[in-house]
């Protein structure tokens, strides 16, 4: 059971911060989220002559931790208090970025496929300008020639290899497609980019639903033809 005199005590002296990452909790924070933690766990006071109670309660192996350092910290042991704070931080930062990864991925995972208004059936791209068979693709116009072109791989297929006059700009908006370039496979996936010079032979494999986007300096593909 905490001892709340021996706790408050420490909040106070540590001016109610964590002494690892530096967290500062308003009036209410600081008695939700704050907690004292042993700066040397309990193996280190253990002896067959039985546990130093006294020193691992003492003043000097207490200190001010937020609630996430604290589990971060566990039973990890460290040199001094300055090293501790150091890598603990690295380790809370570190699990954050991952989080706010792992949840931005799951954002972009949301829209399974592009909106109507880029769909229109007048940009959709022949077959015949297609390089990877079971794609739905379509097209726009630059002023100066330059086109961009939207597809989506419905199943898993490769692409036939092929070259460009112009420069080929790609971003993977969801799935991945494995460039094959010089018989290296450069797997490119959801958020990452990649940029092809001109006349760079190159092919490739799509996982099924995987959709991209692609910038050409040039004309690269043709339209479907309207009827009659």
């Amino acid at each position: 059971m905490a001892d709340i005199e021996r706790d408050a005590r420490i909040f106070k002296r540590d001016k109610f911060t964590c002494r690892y990452c530096g967290w500062v909790g308003d009036a209410f924070e600081k008695w939700r989220y704050l907690v004292v933690d042993h700066f040397k766990p309990k193996c280190c006071f253990q002896s067959p002559f039985g546990f130093d109670f006294s020193s691992y309660y003492a003043d000097e192996n207490l200190q001010t931790a937020c609630v996430d350092c604290n589990l971060m910290k566990s039973d990890h042991q460290f040199a001094n208090p300055d090293e501790a704070a150091r890598t603990i931080k690295e380790w809370v930062e570190g699990e954050r970025r991952g989080y706010e990864k792992f949840f931005a991925q799951s954002e972009r995972a949301t829209m399974d496929s592009f909106p109507d208004f880029m769909k229109h059936p007048a940009n959709k791209i022949a077959t015949s300008s297609q390089a990877t068979p079971g794609v739905e693709g379509y097209v726009f116009d630059g002023a100066e020639g330059s086109q961009m072109a939207f597809w989506t791989c419905r199943e898993t297929a490769v692409s036939t290899p092929h070259a460009h006059e112009y420069d080929e700009y790609m971003v993977v908006v969801q799935g991945c497609y494995t460039l094959i370039i010089e018989g290296k496979r450069i797997p490119v996936r959801a958020g990452e980019e990649y940029f092809i010079p001109k006349g760079t032979w190159h092919g490739g494999e799509c996982v099924g639903g995987t959709r991209t986007i692609h910038a050409f300096g040039g004309r690269r593909a043709q339209r479907v033809q309207p009827p009659g």
